[in-house]
């Protein structure tokens, strides 16, 4: 279910939000709804990052399922080789699925 609300911002912010909804061919609601998942999923990723938020909690917060969260972590969270990106990967997915196997 869908809520409305109102809120109050600086002129910068409404007209970058203006020029956004120009550019897509979008209305204001619409945008300010993409910014926000965009921010709840950056949120999700920064908490990561930094241990504030296991892989469980860091989908929650980004509003996505699992398997989503593993794939975008994979582009945020790049190493320098391809040898610690496949321990990286490895490493998401025993966090994954040690989060769904019961306790």
């Amino acid at each position: 279910m869908s809520k409305t609300m109102s809120i109050r911002m600086d002129r910068d912010n409404y007209e970058f939000l203006h020029e956004i909804t120009k550019e897509e061919r979008s209305d204001l609601s619409k945008a300010v709804r993409d910014l926000v998942t965009r921010g709840r999923i950056l949120l999700a990723v920064e908490r990561y990052k930094k241990g504030e938020a296991s892989l469980g909690r860091a989908a929650e917060l980004a509003g996505l399922p699992l398997g989503q969260m593993i794939t975008i972590l994979m582009t945020q969270i790049t190493p320098a080789n391809p040898d610690s990106l496949r321990q990286r990967f490895k490493t998401l997915v025993e966090q994954a699925l040690a989060q769904r196997s019961p306790h």
